[in-house]
């Protein structure tokens, strides 16, 4: 089924957006993408990295192999949205235990100030 900016080429179709569009959000240079696609030329990971991230729809095994389809279904895109809720959660957990290790450890230097004045 091609290659991997072949499917670029399909995802920016089917999306409506240019492929120098692609290249800007990702910070690539002109013509870094619209060059390779359909003259199977390679492109650095560095920029197929930048786009799945920038294009979060998109499914990243289809972009990889081709097998399975285009786009995350909605299920997977919740669920991907389910977990980096519960990771930002976790991360403002583990702030506020170190906050409050930090106001313990400041109360027991105090206790050991004042049992020794």
């Amino acid at each position: 089924m091609g290659s991997i900016v072949d499917r670029i080429g399909l995802y920016a179709e089917r999306k409506g957006i240019s492929i120098r569009r692609i290249e800007m959000e990702i910070g690539a240079g002109n013509g870094t993408l619209s060059k390779a696609i359909g003259k199977d030329k390679d492109v650095l990971s560095e920029w197929i990295a930048r786009f799945v991230k920038s294009y979060a729809d998109i499914n990243p095994t289809w972009l990889l192999t081709g097998n399975g389809s285009m786009l995350v279904t909605d299920e997977e895109s919740l669920s991907e949205k389910t977990e980096a809720a519960l990771t930002q959660k976790i991360h403002y957990l583990e702030q506020l235990l170190h906050a409050e290790k930090e106001k313990n450890k400041l109360l027991e230097d105090l206790i050991r100030l004042l049992k020794r004045g």
